[in-house]
């Protein structure tokens, strides 16, 4: 009995083994179907097998024209926790579908390397807020200490970074956009950036300078601020008051109030 019962597991042995075989190659043509949902579900079979030789596979699927595949793409990418794929991923974590970038941002998640965590806290400021919470929850899943202060600092380094480049750099608009942020910003340097341009020639660049240190809210400039005005530019003048009113230091409270007599009919 025992040696009839050997052929008949090798037999049924084999019998599975072809049909998996048969099973993997229908997902492979699965792959080609016009259908996005056949081949988003094929990709994601795929990757239950966990074959290294499949990474080529999803890095095409990673690019299909469907955003279900692609996502099923990024989710197979991160099962690989292949360090190859991060940059794929990345670019994944800017897809035009915030379900894709979702995806992306946890299967960078379980990669859990240097370059992708950095690139879940660099995206964290470009994205959505649905983005931003799934991005804070791949970092903690990549044990990211802090993960949301974390991302919250590098994105307020980021915009302090770009403001004071075009402040320094861009045209004249860019300028003036620019000086207002830093002040908003709240950070002590912005003092030290826009006290030099409250007397710059350029009128509409020095009303925005004083505009943000009136946002900045510290009061250091006071002195600075208030021969302003006297100054004829009404755009300057005007900036000047609304400023020194922010700040409410009483010093400046006489010549608010002298200013107001002069503007009363």
């Amino acid at each position: 009995m025992r040696t009839g019962a050997r052929p008949f597991l090798v037999v049924l042995s084999l019998l599975v083994t072809a049909g998996c075989s048969g099973s993997r190659d229908q997902l492979l043509a699965d792959l080609q179907s016009p259908r996005p949902e056949v081949r988003a579900l094929a990709v994601k079979k795929l990757a239950e097998d966990a074959r290294p030789d499949d990474l080529a596979l999803f890095t095409r699927a990673a690019k299909d024209m469907a955003s279900i595949v692609r996502g099923e793409a990024a989710s197979a990418l991160g099962k690989s926790q292949d360090p190859r794929v991060v940059d794929l991923l990345g670019e994944l974590l800017e897809d035009s579908d915030v379900d894709v970038q979702g995806q992306a941002a946890m299967a960078l998640a379980q990669v859990k390397n240097d370059k992708a965590k950095a690139y879940l806290t660099l995206q964290y400021g470009r994205r959505g807020r649905q983005t931003r919470q799934v991005i804070v929850q791949a970092l903690k899943q990549a044990n990211v200490p802090g993960a949301m202060a974390k991302v919250v600092a590098a994105e307020s380094k980021a915009i302090w970074d770009r403001n004071l480049l075009a402040l320094n750099e861009g045209s004249l608009p860019e300028r003036v956009g620019a000086a207002e942020e830093l002040g908003k910003s709240g950070r002590p340097d912005a003092f030290n950036r826009l006290v030099p341009l409250v007397r710059d020639s350029q009128v509409i660049l020095a009303a925005a300078a004083v505009r943000g240190l009136g946002d900045l809210g510290d009061k250091r400039v006071v002195p600075a601020i208030l021969p302003l005005l006297d100054e004829s530019f009404p755009e300057l003048r005007e900036s000047a008051i609304t400023a020194l009113t922010r700040l409410q230091e009483p010093q400046a409270i006489p010549r608010l109030q002298a200013v107001a007599v002069e503007k009363s009919p």
